[in-house]
């Protein structure tokens, strides 16, 4: 089983591969690969995020507030697709330690991605949201709530065996994502930060083709304590099966 020492000694250094973040994009149902080109096959809509005055919105629509001032969607969507994309691919990691992985890096690689097109990027969410039936964290625990879980990072260099890893790697991703800190984008720098994280832990990751609804339900399977669809993609990710 690879080892974080052994990653460390050679100074192997993190490079994210676009192959990934099309992945990622699709995962959210926001672009198809045909023929080897990728193409927007859906707007994201916020409608699905259950919100009370939400305050990241223009008035009187699902539009979330940018820097561009886009009020259109389907226009939105596809520049935020394009500059976030530019700056996955142009990420230059210095993270050679587990522990160097922890809330502020995630905050850090959310600002990364979305700091082109949103105001609040990297900043954790003033309002609390629930999609269908799943209410994440409510807004004033985010801090307290990340601060344990992220506490369990460095004890991943030590696992028992590498069942056990994929085990612990699948509730730590199951419980970051109920937290869930961002008004939006939390799933594409989520899975960002697992990238960085499995890759100092030895791995190179390679997210699975998987459909919208299989990577939703894998989800709606872990909030419900059903943690084996997400260890079965993790495993795949990481080569083990």
């Amino acid at each position: 089983m690879p080892s974080v020492a052994s990653s460390s000694s050679q100074k192997r250094i993190f490079k994210p591969r676009l192959v990934n973040y099309k992945t990622s994009l699709s995962y959210e149902g926001l672009v198809t690969e045909a023929n080897g080109h990728s193409a927007v096959v859906s707007t994201k809509s916020n409608s699905n995020v259950k919100v009370n005055d939400d305050i990241y919105t223009y008035q009187g629509s699902g539009v979330l507030k940018n820097s561009l001032n886009i009020r259109d969607a389907e226009e939105l969507q596809n520049i935020e697709i394009s500059l976030t994309t530019e700056r996955y691919l142009c990420y230059q990691s210095k993270v050679t330690k587990l522990n160097q992985l922890d809330f502020s890096h995630l905050k850090n690689l959310h600002f990364h991605l979305f700091r082109d097109v949103y105001s609040w990027a990297g900043e954790v969410r003033d309002i609390n949201i629930a999609k269908r039936d799943t209410l994440f964290c409510l807004f004033g625990r985010i801090e307290p709530e990340a601060a344990k879980l992220f506490s369990k990072i460095p004890a991943l260099s030590n696992p028992t065996s590498t069942d056990e890893l994929i085990e612990k790697l699948a509730s730590l991703f199951c419980e970051l994502n109920l937290l869930h800190p961002f008004r939006d984008g939390n799933g594409r720098a989520l899975r960002f930060f697992f990238e960085e994280l499995l890759f100092t832990l030895g791995y190179e990751i390679h997210w699975p083709a998987l459909s919208q609804h299989d990577w939703i339900e894998a989800n709606i399977a872990g909030v419900h304590q059903d943690l084996e669809p997400l260890a079965s993609i993790l495993s795949e990710a990481m080569g083990l099966k």
